[in-house]
């Protein structure tokens, strides 16, 4: 193989394989601080022009009819202390909130579940019937009746965890910087593992869920443990680190197995350097692994856990301290299991303004401005080659700085897959002037094409790992494709600081104002 294209091969398979060490994970990490509801303005506006919900023939009442739903579908986040607003776990609390709630959910912006279009069924899914609307839209249009208690819809109860295997914390109490709109912290954290462990399942419990937006849990090994350290050392005292997208650990490793794979097709040792261990948004439910599965912790391992707080909500009056636990089920030891792996995707990100492309080097809508922005926080060998357009190649574009752009642009790439999976899940992941995000397998054989996951209106703060209701099989050679959408016109750019920014020439690059387009499917190697 030419040198040449090796890099092609190794670049284009060293994102995917990011995207892969990612799977599962919420990627809503990968950022700066700024306000929350700024950058999701255009997505939380809903779509306030919906029809109307049909008028009932009968009256919802708050008992009868609205609780089960508020409880099946909203009191995750919306409950005292959680990290929603306001709380909807009693009658006062619904009924003072009720015209919010019929607009919420009337727009369809409430409750947060993006996948829709062609996505196949996911378990847990946040989603309510057209009825279930109709019931709180006229529940609320009749003035918000109680109704008789006696009359009540059963509670369905909760189902009662089991006792974890292992339960670990950050190993002290940390307090958020009330300076930052958000704050994104990880901490590494030592299971001490001295034999072969299997994650069957996990629960992660944020110590404040007032402030906790998401927590993700990274697996590390070898000399990335060391550069974990390093990082906290060379940190504040507060605890952890300052980071954003993963762990901002283990980059050259990653590099290097990216490296190894592009010649051996095995993605083992990527998995191995980064691997995903575990992941919460507000409303998340305990997670369990298919039987006979598991995410292979080695004697060593360590985990990084990485927080993010949102401090928009946060009282001014009340002590911010957080000690988020993650708890483990596990295998028993010496039992081996089916190792969960990862198939990942991921596609060039060149995204220019709207209008005659600037020749002037310094003008923010060239090219060179941006990846001269990018080279400021980005490892050195990444923007390198990105900007030599070889990630373009890889997916077969052009690069759109000639002429007159588009405000919108379509970005894909497909991917071989390199073994047998059992597909159990799927994510992608885009940042701010995402549109729409799909993964597609085997997109140009209509006889064995699968949609695994589309996301028709993209939400930067709703993105989540979604699990199938019937998993499905991919198979070594399969082609994986994605598919991302984003607008850079300037009713699009996100705010900072009460401040709207002008349209830029955007590539990829791990700050939200930069732009990824990342996919992964979670299975069970066959």
């Amino acid at each position: 193989m030419k040198p040449n294209a090796r890099l092609l091969v190794v670049t284009g398979l060293g994102l995917a394989l990011l995207g892969g060490a990612m799977a599962g994970v919420r990627l809503i990490s990968v950022g700066e601080t700024r306000p929350m509801s700024a950058h999701s303005h255009s997505a939380w506006q809903g779509n306030l022009n919906a029809s109307l919900p049909p008028v009932l023939p009968y009256i919802p009442t708050y008992y009868g009819h609205v609780r089960p739903i508020l409880e099946a579908k909203c009191t995750g986040c919306h409950t005292d202390g959680g990290i929603a607003p306001f709380s909807l776990t009693d009658s006062e609390t619904s009924t003072s909130h009720a015209r919010a709630v019929q607009l919420a959910v009337q727009s369809k912006r409430m409750p947060p579940w993006l996948p829709a279009g062609e996505s196949p069924a996911f378990k847990d899914a946040r989603v309510l019937t057209d009825e279930e609307i109709a019931i709180l839209a006229n529940w609320q249009w009749a003035g918000s009746p109680l109704g008789k208690l006696e009359d009540a819809a059963p509670v369905v109860a909760k189902a009662v965890q089991a006792k974890p295997d292992l339960s670990v914390d950050t190993g002290r109490d940390f307090s958020p910087d009330r300076n930052l709109t958000d704050e994104y912290r990880c901490f590494l954290i030592d299971p001490k593992l001295e034999k072969p462990r299997y994650i069957t399942g996990y629960n992660i419990v944020p110590g404040d869920p007032s402030v906790v937006h998401h927590v993700i849990l990274f697996s590390i090994q070898g000399v990335t443990i060391q550069e974990a350290k390093q990082r906290e050392a060379d940190s504040d005292a507060r605890g952890g680190w300052t980071c954003f997208g993963g762990p901002n650990v283990g980059n050259q490793a990653l590099r290097d197995a990216a490296s190894d794979a592009a010649k051996t097709g095995d993605t083992t040792k990527a998995e191995d350097v980064l691997g995903y261990a575990g992941s919460w948004v507000p409303g998340s439910s305990a997670i369990q692994f298919p039987e006979g599965t598991g995410i292979l912790l080695k004697p060593g391992t360590q985990l990084v856990m990485q927080v993010h707080y949102n401090l928009l909500a946060a009282k001014a009056d009340k002590v911010l301290k957080d000690r988020t636990t993650a708890q483990f089920y596990l295998s028993p030891e010496g039992a081996t299991l089916k190792r969960l792996g990862m198939a990942g995707a991921a596609a060039s990100v060149e995204i220019p303004c709207a209008g005659t492309y600037p020749t002037d080097s310094s003008d923010p809508c060239n090219r060179d401005a941006a990846y001269k922005t990018v080279s400021k926080y980005q490892e050195p060998w990444l923007t390198k080659v990105l900007q030599s357009g070889l990630m373009a190649t890889v997916c077969k574009h052009d690069l759109p700085v000639n002429g007159v752009n588009s405000n919108k642009v379509v970005t894909h790439c497909d991917f071989p897959v390199s073994r047998d999976l059992l597909a159990i899940g799927a994510q992608g992941h885009m940042h701010t002037r995402g549109l729409s995000v799909k993964l597609e397998i085997n997109p140009n054989n209509p006889e064995k094409r699968i949609v695994a996951l589309d996301i028709p209106h993209w939400d930067f703060h709703w993105q989540s790992a979604f699990y199938f209701e019937k998993p499905f099989k991919i198979f070594k050679g399969d082609t994986l494709r994605i598919t991302c959408t984003y607008d850079n016109s300037s009713a699009n750019q996100p705010w900072i600081n009460g401040v709207q920014e002008k349209p830029r020439y955007i590539v990829w690059g791990e700050s939200t104002q930069d732009e990824m387009c990342i996919g992964n499917i979670q299975g069970v190697r066959e």
